[in-house]
């Protein structure tokens, strides 16, 4: 863990954790209390293909009949 001083030493250039253990200390326990209230991490899925899919055409499609009609 790492503590600063914002205010005195905005660029984090000395890190007080050793001087002042039991702040870095309520700092650790509060972060694993929240740490528990956290959904469990997903499974990241894998990857089924490694060849990506090129679409076939210039991304337009002609109507079917059905839809030709509809607009007439």
């Amino acid at each position: 863990w790492q503590l600063f001083d914002l205010e005195k030493d905005p660029m984090e250039e000395t890190n007080l954790a050793n001087k002042h253990p039991k702040v870095v200390s309520q700092i650790a326990t509060k972060y694993e209390a929240w740490k528990r209230t956290l959904a469990p991490l997903a499974k990241i899925p894998q990857i089924v293909s490694t060849k990506p899919i090129i679409p076939k055409g210039h991304g337009w499609a002609r109507p079917n009949n059905q839809s030709q009609k509809a607009a007439k």
